[in-house]
């Protein structure tokens, strides 16, 4: 099977242990991705789930005696209003989902579109149970932010906006994402074997969190597969050992990795990144730096004139260089 082939992957939307909050939203998302349902219906439907039961659950616990009180062994985020657990379930499902559906495939369409919908809707507040302070902050508790941090520390009167897609408060959603990522493209993953189901969730991966990332919804640049291109990543093979696997490993990275280099939109944004030097920011950007940026451009060198790879890769390698310079 050649990199060009598009077969579709079994999604696994459904699992054994879901819950009936995980139900309720899969069988939304399942509507949507057997073309039951539009994507800006599936959004309606999953608005209208998350405030109803977080408004629901935020009524029941205030009208106890005394109100905002857990019973006996209760756990506030299950019980209470988890506006914020509802939102991460629904990006985490089409996290998990994504990687099945190729590029252009009228699915990954709608997944993307379905997450435009959402931030196209009017903003609105949910309720939703939180802590009283900043949780990068010591509030003395040292088991804060587990479940048997004090009720004392919550409040039951916060509230998330939803659905904020591209602001700030949405920018750490991306995590999905990235440990998808990490479960696709670990060391001697069969990313190396080219037509393998793994190397292909990857392209496919790849494809969906770039568009999310050029349409300002996601930043999804956590789990960008530009960086596995270079020597200094962890699963960048040693081509002197892996004769065979290792340039089969780069090629598999570099099908995937292209969809952030080869649409205008998207090479922009990167090159953006880079120029504003984030080399020592915190988070999954610190890679994005002109050192990268040349380190990417010297790595697509190397493969382009090596004997290593096929044509078509080399090929490949030396259009997408050509694509960064055209930036400079």
């Amino acid at each position: 099977m050649s990199f060009n082939d598009v077969p579709v992957f079994e999604p696994h939307l459904f699992e054994e242990d879901d819950n009936a909050k995980e139900l309720v939203c899969k069988n939304i998302i399942n509507k949507l991705i057997t073309q039951q349902i539009t994507p800006s219906q599936a959004a309606e439907a999953v608005d209208e789930w998350v405030v109803r039961d977080s408004t629901t659950k935020y009524d029941k616990f205030r009208k106890r005696d005394p109100p905002f009180t857990l019973n006996p062994g209760g756990n506030a985020f299950d019980d209470g209003p988890n506006t914020c657990g509802l939102v991460d379930m629904v990006i985490r499902i089409v996290a998990h989902i994504c990687s099945a559906y190729p590029p252009g495939h009228i699915v990954q369409d709608s997944l993307v579109e379905f997450f435009q919908a959402l931030k196209a809707l009017p903003r609105h507040d949910a309720p939703d149970v939180t802590y009283k302070h900043d949780l990068t902050e010591d509030c003395g508790n040292d088991e804060c932010g587990s479940d048997k941090c004090g009720t004392d520390d919550l409040t039951f009167e916060g509230k998330v906006t939803l659905w904020a897609f591209g602001t700030k408060s949405y920018s750490w959603r991306n995590w999905d994402f990235f440990n998808e990522a990490e479960d696709i493209a670990y060391p001697f993953s069969d990313v190396e074997v080219l037509g393998s189901e793994k190397q292909l969730r990857w392209r496919n991966l790849q494809s969906f969190i770039s568009r999310l990332t050029a349409l300002e919804l996601l930043d999804c640049s956590c789990a960008c597969a530009l960086p596995y291109l270079l020597p200094n990543h962890v699963s960048y093979p040693n081509l002197e050992v892996h004769k065979m696997g290792g340039p089969r490993r780069i090629t598999g990275d570099l099908v995937a990795a292209k969809y952030w280099l080869e649409t205008d939109k998207i090479r922009k944004f990167v090159f953006r990144q880079c120029k504003k030097n984030l080399d020592s920011g915190p988070g999954c950007h610190t890679y994005w730096n002109m050192s990268t940026w040349n380190q990417l451009k010297s790595q697509l060198s190397f493969i382009s004139s090596s004997e290593r790879f096929e044509q078509q890769i080399r090929d490949l390698a030396q259009s997408l260089r050509e694509k960064m310079e055209s930036e400079e």
